[in-house]
Protein backbone atom coordinates (compact mmCIF):
# COMPACT_ATOMS: atom_id res chain seq x y z
CA UNK A 1 0.00 0.00 0.00
CA UNK A 2 1.19 3.50 -0.77
CA UNK A 3 0.64 6.37 1.65
CA UNK A 4 -0.27 9.66 -0.02
CA UNK A 5 0.12 12.89 1.95
CA UNK A 6 -2.63 15.47 1.38
CA UNK A 7 -1.74 19.14 1.71
CA UNK A 8 -4.09 21.55 3.50
CA UNK A 9 -6.09 22.32 0.33
CA UNK A 10 -6.58 18.64 -0.52
CA UNK A 11 -7.55 17.87 3.09
CA UNK A 12 -10.23 20.56 2.98
CA UNK A 13 -11.68 19.01 -0.19
CA UNK A 14 -11.53 15.42 1.10
CA UNK A 15 -13.12 16.31 4.44
CA UNK A 16 -16.25 17.41 2.55
CA UNK A 17 -16.88 13.77 1.60
CA UNK A 18 -19.76 12.02 3.31
CA UNK A 19 -19.71 8.26 2.80
CA UNK A 20 -17.98 6.94 -0.31
CA UNK A 21 -16.83 9.57 -2.83
CA UNK A 22 -15.46 9.45 -6.36
CA UNK A 23 -12.34 11.45 -7.14
CA UNK A 24 -12.27 12.72 -10.73
CA UNK A 25 -9.87 14.89 -12.70
CA UNK A 26 -10.88 18.15 -14.40
CA UNK A 27 -12.09 16.23 -17.49
CA UNK A 28 -14.37 14.06 -15.36
CA UNK A 29 -12.24 10.92 -15.64
CA UNK A 30 -12.42 8.70 -12.57
CA UNK A 31 -9.16 8.63 -10.61
CA UNK A 32 -10.33 6.56 -7.68
CA UNK A 33 -12.64 6.16 -4.73
CA UNK A 34 -12.30 7.72 -1.30
CA UNK A 35 -13.90 6.85 2.04
CA UNK A 36 -13.27 8.93 5.13
CA UNK A 37 -12.45 6.90 8.21
CA UNK A 38 -12.10 7.98 11.79
CA UNK A 39 -11.49 6.55 15.22
CA UNK A 40 -14.36 8.70 16.48
CA UNK A 41 -17.67 6.89 15.78
CA UNK A 42 -19.70 10.04 16.51
CA UNK A 43 -18.04 12.04 13.71
CA UNK A 44 -20.71 12.53 11.01
CA UNK A 45 -20.23 11.05 7.55
CA UNK A 46 -17.27 8.80 8.30
CA UNK A 47 -16.76 5.10 8.85
CA UNK A 48 -15.04 3.83 11.97
CA UNK A 49 -11.55 2.62 11.11
CA UNK A 50 -11.64 -1.18 11.49
CA UNK A 51 -7.92 -1.35 12.24
CA UNK A 52 -8.06 1.08 15.15
CA UNK A 53 -5.89 4.14 15.67
CA UNK A 54 -2.88 4.40 13.38
CA UNK A 55 0.34 5.97 14.61
CA UNK A 56 1.47 9.20 12.96
CA UNK A 57 4.06 8.93 10.22
CA UNK A 58 7.64 9.34 11.41
CA UNK A 59 9.33 12.60 10.46
CA UNK A 60 11.39 12.45 7.26
CA UNK A 61 15.00 11.43 7.72
CA UNK A 62 17.51 14.25 7.48
CA UNK A 63 20.03 13.98 4.65
CA UNK A 64 23.26 12.15 5.46
CA UNK A 65 25.13 15.41 5.03
CA UNK A 66 22.83 18.26 6.13
CA UNK A 67 24.77 20.85 4.15
CA UNK A 68 24.29 18.93 0.90
CA UNK A 69 26.88 18.95 -1.87
CA UNK A 70 28.24 21.69 -4.05
CA UNK A 71 28.06 21.37 -7.81
CA UNK A 72 31.84 21.01 -7.85
CA UNK A 73 31.63 18.07 -5.39
CA UNK A 74 28.99 16.40 -7.56
CA UNK A 75 31.14 16.82 -10.68
CA UNK A 76 34.19 15.46 -8.82
CA UNK A 77 32.18 12.40 -7.82
CA UNK A 78 30.91 11.94 -11.38
CA UNK A 79 34.51 12.10 -12.55
CA UNK A 80 35.22 8.92 -10.57
CA UNK A 81 32.36 7.19 -12.43
CA UNK A 82 33.10 8.40 -15.96
CA UNK A 83 34.22 5.57 -18.24
CA UNK A 84 35.33 7.48 -21.33
CA UNK A 85 37.93 10.18 -21.83
CA UNK A 86 35.51 12.62 -23.48
CA UNK A 87 33.28 12.65 -20.39
CA UNK A 88 36.25 12.95 -18.03
CA UNK A 89 37.64 15.89 -20.03
CA UNK A 90 34.25 17.63 -20.00
CA UNK A 91 33.89 17.12 -16.23
CA UNK A 92 37.45 18.39 -15.61
CA UNK A 93 36.64 21.51 -17.65
CA UNK A 94 33.55 22.20 -15.50
CA UNK A 95 35.43 21.45 -12.26
CA UNK A 96 38.22 23.88 -13.22
CA UNK A 97 35.67 26.57 -14.09
CA UNK A 98 33.94 26.08 -10.71
CA UNK A 99 37.29 26.22 -8.87
CA UNK A 100 38.10 29.54 -10.56
CA UNK A 101 34.62 30.86 -9.70
CA UNK A 102 35.08 29.83 -6.04
CA UNK A 103 38.41 31.65 -5.94
CA UNK A 104 36.78 34.78 -7.34
CA UNK A 105 38.73 34.67 -10.59
CA UNK A 106 35.66 34.27 -12.77
CA UNK A 107 32.01 35.23 -12.66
Amino acid sequence: MVTLIADDIMQAVLKQARGMAEIRDSQGILIGMFVRVSNNPSEPGVRVAPWGPRPPLPPPRPPADPRGYTLREVFEYLLTLADDEESRADLRKHIDKLKRREQGLEE
